[in-house]
Parts: structure tokens; C-alpha cells; sequence
């Protein structure tokens, strides 16, 4: 009875044959439509307010003796990342002329808003890194804040406004 260990080698070998793994679907975009940012302020107690350029944007003294603003950044269209591919990490840059005043990266969750696709981030607060913040005070010279983040699709979505910084 050859055949018997004939057998068992070609059952053997057909379990440990090797098969290409089954397509996989591409991750597709739930919110194909362009992503829309706006940059603003606000928290969760006083709501979201736009900022529009020109416009004056609140610097206060934090607790550790640093100037600091408190920029809110809402979305619409917005593509969470997959769970356990990346935290969504908000960054938030202050430029006066070119010159950096300051940036920071937060990773934080978003805020819901009744608004339906949209969420924000709110009241992210931001120190200046430079000991010169307080000649920029009251300055009529315009300085761009930007939030920006990549969502779950790859897109990078920021938002710029010029204002002017105000005690």
C-alpha cells in the first residue's frame, strides 16, 4: 500500500500550498467632498466665533509666565484616522514677517458640534516662544496664525488669518 504515504505527502503539500492574499480594498474616503477649515476662537463654554482677517485676537498671560493665544480650528468634511493608525495632532504656527513667534503640535480630540459633518478643535492654547511678544502687542502690523492637521484621508487642511495681536 503505496499509495497511503502518496496520499498523506499531496494532502501535506496542499495545506502548506502558498495563496496570494485576497484583494484589499483601498480605505475610501467616507467624506469625499474637499475638506473646509476655519479658523477662529472660542471653547466649549462660549461656542465657536470665526475669526476673520484683521481682526483682533486675545493674547493672555498663561500660568507659566508665557504669553499665549487660545485659537479654535472647525471642520466640515473632516475624515477621522482609522482607529490605531495615528493620533489627529492640530498644529498651530504664529508668524509675524516670516518670523516664527511661536508653534506648538497638540495631539487632542475633537469636539462634536450640532452641525452636522463638523467637529473643532477648541480653545487650543499656545504659547509664544519668544521673549519679544509684548512689543507686538497692540501693533497695527498684521501676524498670521495658521491650525492645521491631516485627516484620515491625507489631506492636509489648514486655515491662515492675519489679525492683530491684543492685550
Amino acid at each position: 500500500m503505496k499509495t497511503k504515504p502518496l496520499l498523506a505527502s499531496l494532502l501535506f503539500a496542499s495545506l502548506c500550498a502558498c495563496y496570494p492574499a485576497p484583494d484589499v480594498e483601498p480605505f475610501v474616503c467616507r467624506n469625499p467632498q474637499p475638506a473646509d477649515a476655519t479658523l477662529g476662537t472660542g471653547d466649549k463654554v462660549k461656542g465657536f466665533k470665526p475669526l476673520n482677517d484683521g481682526d483682533d485676537l486675545m493674547v493672555a498671560l498663561g500660568p507659566q509666565g508665557l504669553y499665549m493665544i487660545t485659537p479654535s480650528l472647525k471642520l466640515k468634511h473632516f475624515e477621522m484616522p482609522v482607529i490605531g493608525t495615528s493620533n489627529t495632532r492640530v498644529s498651530v504656527t504664529v508668524r509675524r514677517q516670516g518670523t516664527l513667534l511661536g508653534g506648538i503640535e497638540v495631539s487632542t480630540p475633537p469636539d462634536k458640534l450640532d452641525e452636522p459633518d463638523t467637529i473643532a478643535f477648541l480653545g487650543v492654547q499656545m504659547p509664544f516662544t519668544t521673549e519679544e511678544t509684548s512689543a507686538y502687542l497692540g501693533s497695527p502690523m498684521m501676524t498670521d496664525v495658521a491650525m492645521s492637521l491631516v485627516d484620515g484621508c491625507g489631506r492636509r487642511i489648514t486655515s491662515t488669518r492675519s489679525v492683530r495681536l491684543v492685550k
